[in-house]
């Protein structure tokens, strides 16, 4: 009996399969004729002008080609950190920004100026701020900054003489027609004070208007050294026709610090002391830095795909260290 049903069942299955076979011809020869679908052209782009301020991904860049290009087609190692990214991570300088830069970390500097070394190779002047140089050796705050951009590799084409290594590009914050009310304070261990503001509103249909300041006082846990840094930087942009921009600013900033060297090493290690330990004389380690910069802008687009774009600025830096650090380990003692 089960081998009887068992061919019943085999014998069903190929009816079953020799009846849809059958079938399909007849079917497929119903179907109407395929709809042909028109052409479709792009003319805009879904990238975001805001993106920098509301994710941790930005889409393009101006500095990389000095056109608006987007990066997946810059022919180069790019990263942006925006400024979300700095906001969330309550970066204040450049060192704590590209702590997750791959490629790329941040070096002592001799405790009176930034040091970052780009796959390997050190520098302390491939710095820019809106595409120009700023390769003055002090250290540089984040308030007044929309985002980083950080080039990996020579630059030589956009950028001239420079490392092998890479590059770093402060992109400021400017007025831009739109209304900013936002703020940051903060307080912490060693005494740590910080405050920054960033305010800005459209005055006019022609004329926007932009203030980003901050101010910060800091202990360490080393003893003796302390810091303190202020700065303000005022923009404005007037919207020249719908095809013309002229944006202009101005930055003071200072910078006042103990520059502090680390600990001293013997046999290829750190000595072994008590954390708080100073190696030198910070009464007689100071540096500081003031900063005057002013900027010109102006852009005027002659259709949707050609535009001349111009930056002039001028800045003077003011800068003083001394150290007063430990020499050699004396190992009589």
């Amino acid at each position: 009996m089960k081998t009887s049903i068992i061919s019943r069942i085999s014998l069903g299955a190929m009816s079953t399969v020799l009846a849809v076979a059958g079938a399909a011809p007849a079917f497929a020869q119903t179907q109407d004729k395929p709809t042909e679908l028109g052409g479709v052209t792009v003319t805009d782009t879904a990238i975001d002008d805001q993106e920098a301020e509301t994710s941790y991904k930005v889409s393009r860049s101006i500095g990389a080609t000095r056109t608006d290009t987007a990066l997946v087609d810059v022919p180069q190692s790019v990263t942006v950190v925006p400024v979300k990214q700095i906001a969330d991570q309550a970066a204040n300088s450049i060192g704590d920004a590209i702590r997750y830069v791959p490629g790329v970390f941040s070096s002592q500097g001799e405790g009176n100026r930034e040091t970052l070394s780009f796959r390997g190779n050190s520098t302390t002047g491939d710095f820019f701020v809106d595409g120009v140089r700023d390769d003055i050796q002090t250290y540089r705050d984040l308030y007044n900054i929309d985002r980083l951009e950080v080039f990996k590799g020579p630059n030589a084409m956009i950028f001239g003489r420079g490392g092998v290594g890479g590059l770093i590009n402060r992109v400021t914050k400017v007025a831009d027609s739109r209304q900013h009310i936002a703020g940051r304070l903060e307080a912490g261990s060693f005494d740590h004070y910080r405050g920054q503001i960033d305010i800005g509103a459209p005055a006019s249909e022609v004329l926007s208007l932009r203030l980003t300041g901050v101010y910060q006082n800091s202990g360490s846990y080393r003893d003796g050294v302390d810091y303190e840094r202020w700065g303000l930087n005022p923009t404005a942009t007037l919207a020249l026709g719908p095809d013309t921009t002229v944006s202009v600013g101005y930055e003071h900033f200072e910078d006042n610090r103990v520059a502090d060297r680390g600990v001293s090493s013997y046999l290829g290690q750190p000595l072994r002391t008590r954390r708080g330990q100073f190696f030198g004389d910070p009464g007689n380690s100071p540096t500081w830095t003031d900063t005057d910069a002013g900027t010109l802008f102006i852009e005027h687009r002659f259709s949707e795909t050609v535009s001349i774009r111009n930056r002039t600025r001028y800045a003077e830096y003011d800068k003083f260290y001394r150290n007063v650090f430990a020499g050699a380990v004396n190992t009589t003692t």
